[in-house]
């Protein structure tokens, strides 16, 4: 027997209902910046209510908004290590870290997914010992790739966050 889940994918939690939200299994949540972690909080003490699961890709905007600034006018963009650098680890290492703190604050269960940058490992590592409800996960092509070996120009390894 196969166990299938949906999880309700939302461009913000505003507009949904507590039936809406408790229907599904958890809230995945897009965001175009990272900026809005106080929305995500509401929505995560919402969801642990009920005892959902809130799944985020964590990156910073405003470290890849800073390091896309000075990337762009200093290299060439076309070539994959220097892309690379517009979504520095810093940007996964901030961006986790704020979403630790909000997991501390609303006991809200949540999934990290396709974690990149093995600097969070420890940030990681001591909020499940803290005993917060965090899991994360990382995808094949960031264990079986490194960006030194991807060719310039070739757009089948762009993805976000970067490989490392």
């Amino acid at each position: 027997m196969t166990n299938l889940a949906a999880f309700l994918v939302a461009t913000s939690s505003s507009g949904l209902s507590a039936r809406q939200l408790q229907s599904s299994l958890g809230l995945k949540r897009y965001e175009t910046a990272w900026a809005m972690l106080r929305r995500l909080r509401e929505a995560m003490a919402e969801v642990a209510g009920f005892d959902g699961l809130v799944i985020v890709h964590a990156e910073d905007a405003e470290t890849i908004e800073r390091a896309t600034e000075v990337s762009g006018r200093r290299r060439r963009l076309s070539h994959y290590a220097d892309w690379a650098l517009t979504r520095p680890h810093d940007a996964e290492v901030a961006a986790i870290s704020d979403l630790i703190e909000a997991v501390r604050e609303t006991g809200c269960r949540t999934h990290i997914l396709h974690l990149a940058s093995a600097r969070a490992l420890d940030i990681i590592a001591a909020a499940r010992a803290e005993g917060l409800p965090l899991t994360v996960e990382t995808c094949p092509h960031y264990l079986c790739f490194d960006a030194d070996s991807i060719p310039d120009g070739a757009a089948e390894f762009k993805c976000c966050p970067p490989i490392r």
